[in-house]
Parts: C-alpha cells; sequence; structure tokens
C-alpha cells in the first residue's frame, strides 16, 4: 500500500503571487460615491432641462454614456437599487442614479 506524504505542518499552502496580492496594502484612493446629494444637485442646477430631478430611460442612458439597453440590463442584475423605480416606464431619481454611477 502507498502512503501519502504529508507536510510538517498542517497548513495549506497557497501560491506567492497569491500571498502577495492579499498582502497588499489599501489603495489610499478614495471612491468618488461619497459625493453628498446636495453637491450633486448643486451641478445639475445649470442644466436642470436637460435632466430633470426624475430621468427616463433615455435621459439616464443620455447622463451615463450607456445605451438603454445595457441599462436595462443593469438594472436587472440588481445594480441602481436606490435610484430606480421599478415599473413601467422605467424612473430614475437623478441625484441617486450620478451617486450610484460613481460608485
Amino acid at each position: 500500500m502507498r502512503q501519502r506524504y504529508k507536510p510538517k505542518d498542517d497548513k495549506p499552502r497557497s501560491p506567492a503571487w497569491l500571498t502577495s496580492l492579499l498582502n497588499k496594502p489599501e489603495s489610499p484612493i478614495q471612491p468618488f460615491a461619497d459625493v453628498p446629494l446636495a453637491d450633486i444637485r448643486k451641478a445639475f442646477e445649470n442644466i436642470g432641462g436637460d435632466f430633470p430631478p426624475i430621468l427616463s430611460l433615455s435621459q439616464a442612458a443620455k447622463l451615463s454614456h450607456l445605451a438603454s439597453s445595457t441599462l436595462k440590463r443593469k438594472v436587472s442584475e440588481g445594480h441602481f437599487k436606490l435610484s430606480v423605480k421599478r415599473n413601467k416606464p422605467l424612473l430614475f431619481w437623478r441625484d441617486r442614479f450620478v451617486k450610484e454611477l460613481m460608485k
């Protein structure tokens, strides 16, 4: 009967490249999603006619530079949970939508 080799310690070993990735320090760059809603509202004061507080699918697609079909898919995958009204027609709250886009 053949005996299996057992290492001296029972710890699972990971490859060196995986260990180096896991031991990297966090990036000091903060995400953009921490912009307050008041600042987003203020940014849209001058262009309020093009992008009202409640956006249709086509307006949201124009604002995000995504195709409307891509935007629909992302909504169905669970993105934009806080900024979408999931009925027909599909509507987006502009300020929350921008904040979730920046995540």
